[in-house]
């Protein structure tokens, strides 16, 4: 009995030690948790940005941002994935990164098991802007996904300067339309995605008798024009279709879809009377020689069909001017 009473005794000590060890490391923790929300709140205070926490299990994100009183503010998204096809651009992508390390376990796929991503997203607000997204996925023991964590940093203005930046080297300076580079990349891209009935159609624009306008009226007077042509034709297309200045006096116009010869014809026509109706000084009126070529070639190149744009456009010439030839007609 007394050997049953000694070992109770024995055992009632290990527990109250076993509970303050715990109690200690509880202790520990809880000190551990407040340093760690400290130096979080720092971060985002100095840092700024939206912190980024997605549960593959619960399918639940949490976005963390620091509020104007100073404290962070917590945003919980439940059905992540669902939300996400509404609310960020990119979002397939971002799945899609996801996915390939939950199929695979992380293994071969990715050299990391970290990356960056931006997108358009809407966070807390109505419209879309612009963040970069530095994430990392988190593995279980097994190896299996079971979150992703990340730090977005808002870029929409740096990303608008960028865009910006890069369409100015797109643009021909003065007209505002494509350069002659773009233009021939763009149209090329599109001839390679031309569909069974579908035609690519490219119009060469050049102005008669530019070189008397600019001697008569002055250069002033000349580029005031193009401008004004530039703007009427770009205005006269879809935004799908290419419009470009190549040359001094000369733009091309691509287009592509299910087109006919009636409408095609209906198109040089309203291209040669938009030249007339533009403004130019002193009541000086100008026209335009148009030559047209079309394919439904998909491995047709612009060199090439601009080529035979060419082409019919000096037929426009020889004929007297004012008027538009088709390349092929019997092709079209």
């Amino acid at each position: 009995m007394k050997k049953e009473n000694a070992e109770a005794k024995v055992s009632a000590i290990d527990l109250v030690k076993e509970l303050s060890l715990l109690k200690d490391e509880m202790s520990k923790m809880k000190r551990q948790l407040r340093q760690r929300k400290a130096l979080f709140n720092i971060f985002l205070t100095k840092m700024g940005g939206i912190t980024f926490e997605f549960e593959i299990t619960s399918d639940t994100a949490y976005f963390t941002e620091m509020g104007e009183d100073g404290t962070p503010k917590e945003t919980v998204i439940n059905n992540f994935r669902k939300w996400i096809y509404s609310h960020a651009e990119n979002g397939v992508e971002f799945l899609l990164r996801l996915q390939r390390f939950v199929d695979t376990k992380g293994a071969s796929v990715e050299e990391k098991n970290y990356g960056t991503l931006e997108w358009p997203a809407k966070i807390n607000t109505e419209e879309f802007h612009w963040y970069k997204l530095d994430y990392q996925v988190v593995f279980d023991d097994n190896e299996n996904v079971i979150a992703m964590i990340g730090y977005m940093q808002d870029i929409h203005e740096e990303y608008s300067k960028r865009l910006d930046l890069e369409q100015q080297a797109q643009r021909d300076s003065m007209t505002k339309l494509y350069n002659r580079a773009t233009t021939e990349r763009l149209i090329n891209e599109q001839l390679a995605t031309i569909k069974e009935r579908e035609k690519g159609v490219l119009f060469l624009l050049d102005v008669d008798n530019f070189k008397q306008l600019n001697d008569n009226l002055g250069h002033l007077a000349g580029d005031k024009y193009l401008k004004g042509v530039s703007e009427a034709v770009s205005n006269a297309f879809r935004s799908s279709d290419v419009v470009g200045r190549i040359g001094g006096d000369e733009f091309v116009v691509f287009i592509k879809g299910s087109v006919s010869l009636d409408l095609i014809e209906k198109y040089g026509q309203r291209l040669i009377n938009l030249f007339l109706r533009v403004p130019c000084k002193d009541g000086w009126q100008v026209s335009c020689s148009i030559g047209i070529a079309a394919t439904g070639d998909s491995s047709m190149t612009y060199e090439k069909l601009l080529a035979n744009a060419d082409n019919a456009m000096y037929k426009a010439k020889a004929r007297g001017k004012n008027r538009f030839y088709l390349y092929g007609i019997d092709d079209i």
